[in-house]
C-alpha cells in the first residue's frame, strides 16, 4: 500500500497525465491541436507566425481555418523565421561580442541581437501585408466619385 503522501501525489499525477494522453491519442486532429483546455489552434506559431495570422483572421476570417489547417501559415512562419536567423548572423558579423564579455554579459547581448532581428522581421513583414482596415479598390477599378470631370 501507499503510504507516504509524496508517493500518492506521484502515482496520482502519472494515472491523470495518462488518461490525458489517452484523450488525446483517440481525439481527432483538431482536437489534439486544442487540447482539453480549448488552447489557440495557433499555437507555435512564433511572434512573426502570429502576427501574420492575426492579419489573415482580420483581413479573411472565413479562409483562415483554411490556411491555418493546410500549413500555409506555418510555411510563411518557417520563412520568416529562417530570415530571422539570416539577419542574426548578420547583426553578430557587424556587432560581434567582445572577448572580454562575461558569461551573462554574452546572452544578453545575443538575446538583444535576436529581438533586433525579430523586430526588423516584424517589420518588413507588416510593411508588406495589405491593411485590414483599408478597403481599397481591386486593380484596374476606379472609383468613378472620386475621377477628375466625372459627373456628379
Amino acid at each position: 500500500m501507499l503510504t507516504d503522501p509524496r508517493r500518492v501525489r506521484a502515482v496520482q499525477s502519472t494515472v491523470s497525465s495518462r488518461i490525458v494522453a489517452d484523450r488525446r491519442r483517440n481525439a481527432v486532429p483538431s482536437e489534439r491541436k486544442r487540447g482539453e483546455r480549448g488552447g489557440r489552434a495557433d499555437r507555435g506559431l512564433g511572434p512573426i507566425g502570429r502576427l501574420v495570422a492575426e492579419h489573415w483572421r482580420k483581413t479573411n476570417p472565413e479562409t483562415y481555418e483554411r490556411a491555418l489547417a493546410s500549413g500555409v501559415i506555418h510555411e510563411l512562419r518557417d520563412i520568416t523565421e529562417r530570415a530571422v536567423a539570416r539577419l542574426e548572423e548578420e547583426l553578430l558579423k557587424l556587432d560581434p561580442p567582445r572577448p572580454d564579455m562575461s558569461d551573462e554579459e554574452r546572452i544578453r547581448h545575443l538575446r538583444r541581437i535576436r529581438r533586433i532581428a525579430v523586430d526588423i522581421a516584424k517589420a518588413v513583414v507588416l510593411a508588406e501585408l495589405p491593411d485590414p482596415t483599408h478597403t481599397s479598390q481591386p486593380p484596374g477599378v476606379s472609383d468613378a466619385s472620386k475621377t477628375p470631370g466625372a459627373p456628379e
